[in-house]
């Protein structure tokens, strides 16, 4: 199944390749331009863009892949300050509708999560969590799969710290993801309107408090896939017996 894309970078020390494409749209046509730090990136990306092969330039993965180097070839100072202008940018505008901001906001996490920047990753997301990342359609595995200590945990760090409503609930519903048998034995379901998600702040840390209790005992499930109606395929660890707490 085709999995989309959402990450980039901050990290200094970071010498981790992030060759892995994404496969969203980036703004053209009449998108919004880019402004501040990130107009400058944006017409360093295009540039570089243009000395792709034909081929390559109707290709999302060799474009992001440029946008991705370009990261990685700038100073810490710039780097920060791309990632505050993102920061600023996602609060402004629907999604889909930012142009050039919509194409970064993949990179940035995937660069961050290779880099494992914990702290800029979690700003990011507690900013706008997206549903998926990368190549991955659930954002819940790309954490859980990826090289950073623990990192279906930034699932409840960013809930901590979600600038608005509706993307407490987007964490929310990741969160629920991850954790489906716990759901359905609490009666959660993860298309439950935003207000009743942000009323589950019990669930939520009853979750948490599970994966802290079991988490060197659970093995991730490679098949992953949330829209499977068949267990085990729609569980994100594949544990059972783990599953069948006392209610």
């Amino acid at each position: 199944m085709w999995r989309y894309l959402i990450t980039c970078c901050l990290c200094s020390a970071c010498a981790v390749s992030c060759s892995a494409p994404p496969s969203r749209n980036c703004g053209k046509g009449d998108q919004p331009p880019a402004t501040g730090s990130l107009a400058a990136l944006q017409t360093q990306w295009e540039r570089s863009v243009a000395t792709l092969g034909q081929s390559s330039k109707d290709t999302m993965i060799p474009r992001m892949d440029r946008l991705i180097e370009l990261l990685r070839q700038s100073t810490p100072a710039q780097r920060e300050q791309y990632f505050r202008d993102l920061l600023k940018s996602l609060q402004q505008g629907e999604v889909g509708t930012r142009g050039f901001v919509d194409t970064l906001l993949g990179p940035f996490i995937v660069y961050l999560t290779d880099c494992q920047d914990r702290e800029h990753l979690v700003e990011l997301l507690a900013t706008e969590c997206p549903r998926a990342v990368y190549l991955t359609p659930d954002i819940e595995f790309f954490l859980a799969d990826s090289k950073m200590p623990d990192g279906v945990l930034i699932l409840f760090d960013c809930y901590d710290r979600c600038k608005t409503d509706a993307n407490r609930a987007n964490v929310a519903r990741a969160i629920i993801r991850a954790f489906a048998p716990l759901a359905d034995r609490a009666g959660i379901w993860v298309d439950e309107p935003d207000m009743n998600l942000l009323a589950r702040r019990d669930f939520i840390d009853s979750c948490k408090a599970w994966y802290l209790q079991h988490r060197h005992d659970l093995a991730l499930n490679s098949s992953y896939s949330e829209h499977s109606m068949h267990l085990p395929t729609r569980d994100l660890y594949l544990n059972e017996p783990l599953w069948k707490v006392p209610k």
